[in-house]
């Protein structure tokens, strides 16, 4: 176990940054693999490929970096390492790719590499155990696997926002929201560390929340044998450790493990992702994918129903919390939506729940006293629908895959940019739309809206949830432009309508604006009411927008 008497920290220069990828993480895989001359290596969850040109500077033959993004712009990285004073490969487009993938299968032949590298990403990614199994199954027979770790998320530096909150151990006692408070007040002091914040709590979102325990469970599962383990741990006060968490896994930040192949397996290890999320899951019989309904249903507790694992909620949202899933009160879980001509608890008829991940409103859904008659669950993630499908398809719910691509979400996909989906059913007396339209272009808007329009009962309406912007901010667009984008590398990572084109879009389509939901703070959905029917009041122009919409 090695010591460290240093804090850690998440705010290097870029200078740092650069040193600590390009020159110490080739140094360190030399150290701990040897020499790199000759051979070919795999970088699982590459990033920004800064370590990819170290290992190819120090000798590796081929590097190939392996991620969720659709492209990285190699000669971008290039030029920055030329900036800050080094001299990476001039000659690397041979020998330096990028691949992305899916996050679980590995687009490469059995044994392809003599290096399997993966460096500070293990603690963002959502199936751990069969990512492992692909690591094992893609190394060579007398290659060498190096896993890097650090930090675990049970430890004081867990949650990559201890530079900006003081309490510790936060992460393991607070829900995201009052997380994500105490970050904005921080930023109120701190305007000048909002983009790194926003960053790091984009890093936060996507943790899995494993332990070194958990890890080294896993990988008992697999045939990797360990040739070398070496455990960071910091001098660390302990008071206000949650008691359900165990002192060990608090205390030990970092792991670094040499793994090797074990030569007396004579099969390839077997998939334990099966296995591993069992154990997120009640102790239950599986259901079949459609079941008939006791005659007590509208009594189901939180407890006969599944709860999706760990993995796919963290797919869907940053909330992972158990809470988040449930519906103890068996109240309506957006309210009697009693607008215009309905009557509280109309609306819960018939629902279609365009993009339900995992199933969270659907399994909320189940838990009202007054269950829908019928439902629909549509998303693009076959993982996720499947899952569904084999636990809350009960009485009158029903899920289907919707092959559109998403590099986010389902980059395994066909490329189709949207596909109908009136096909699904009509008469539905709420469209649900969560996180949905906040991915998607303009043209792919306009066309589902389109389809929802005839998808609605008389009296139907849409609730859904959007970011917004004022145009009248950005005097250079122009007229046909009104979305902006937050990332470059996946414009639809999150998307801002103009509010005056939402409010002509929605019109132009039948739609009136029969209610809005403002979200308390700037980069939070804002739930919007939609509604065909003249009884409901448009209130487009009465309503100005709130303050969270950027611009207002």
């Amino acid at each position: 176990m090695r010591y460290s008497d240093s804090c850690m920290s998440f705010i290097p220069s870029d200078s740092d940054w650069i040193a600590a990828h390009y020159i110490e993480v080739p140094q360190k895989t030399i150290a701990a693999c040897g020499p790199l001359r000759g051979r070919r290596i795999l970088d699982v969850g590459c990033g920004d490929m800064l370590s990819d040109f170290g290992l190819l500077n120090a000798g590796a033959d081929t590097v190939i970096g392996l991620d969720l993004y659709d492209n990285i712009d190699l000669p971008a990285i290039h030029h920055r390492l030329l900036n800050q004073g080094h001299q990476p490969p001039p000659n690397y487009t041979h020998q330096l790719i990028y691949q992305s993938y899916n996050g679980r299968d590995f687009p490469f032949a059995d044994e392809s590499f003599e290096i399997v590298f993966c460096w500070g990403v293990l603690e963002h990614i959502a199936d751990v155990p069969r990512v492992l199994e692909e690591m094992y199954r893609v190394l060579s027979p007398d290659g060498l696997a190096l896993i890097v770790v650090y930090p675990w998320y049970p430890c004081l530096y867990g949650s990559h926002l201890s530079d900006f909150i003081e309490e510790p151990f936060f992460h393991l006692k607070w829900d995201h929201q009052s997380i994500r408070n105490r970050l904005d007040e921080f930023i109120l002091t701190h305007p000048d560390r909002k983009g790194l914040i926003d960053y790091l709590w984009s890093e936060f979102a996507t943790l899995n929340h494993y332990s070194a325990s958990r890890f080294h469970e896993d990988l008992r599962k697999t045939n990797f044998v360990v040739r070398r383990c070496e455990l960071t741990t910091f001098p660390q006060d302990l008071v206000g450790l949650p008691a359900d968490v165990s002192s060990l896994d608090a205390m030990i930040c970092g792991s670094q493990l040499v793994l090797g192949k074990n030569s007396a397996a004579k099969h390839p290890p077997q998939p334990v992702h099966e296995e591993s999320t069992k154990e997120l899951l009640p102790k239950m019989p599986t259901p079949p994918q459609t079941v008939t309904a006791p005659a007590n249903f509208s009594m189901l507790n939180a407890s006969e129903l599944p709860l999706p694992p760990l993995p796919l909620r963290q797919m869907v949202s940053p909330i992972v919390e158990e809470s988040y899933y449930d519906n103890p009160s068996g109240d309506f879980i957006w309210g009697p939506l009693d607008m215009g001509p309905l009557k509280p608890g109309q609306a819960y008829e018939r629902i279609f729940d365009f993009g339900c991940g995992c199933g969270r409103e659907a399994r909320r859904l189940l838990l009202q006293r007054q269950k829908p008659k019928s439902y629909v669950g549509l998303d693009v993630s076959r993982v996720m629908i499947e899952w569904c499908q084999k636990n809350l398809a009960l009485d009158g719910f029903q899920f289907h895959h919707h092959d559109v691509w998403s590099g986010s979400y389902a980059p395994e996909n066909t490329r189709n940019r949207y596909l109908p989906i009136a096909t699904l059913g009509s008469g539905f007396s709420v469209v649900e739309a969560n996180s949905v339209f906040t991915h998607l272009h303009d043209d792919q808007t306009r066309f589902y809206l389109e389809q929802m329009r005839s998808m609605l009962a008389p009296t139907g309406i849409i609730r859904a949830s959007w970011f917004f912007f004022n145009k009248q901010c950005f005097p250079m667009m122009a007229d046909e432009l009104n979305t902006i984008f937050v990332s470059e590398l996946d414009t639809t990572y999150a998307v801002y309508y103009d509010w005056l084109y939402f409010v002509r879009l929605t019109r132009s389509l039948g739609y009136r604006i029969i209610r809005t939901d403002w979200a308390q703070l700037l980069g939070f959905h804002n739930i919007i009411y939609l509604g065909l029917d003249e009884e409901f009041t448009d209130l487009g122009d009465a309503l100005p927008p709130g303050t969270s919409v950027l611009g207002y």
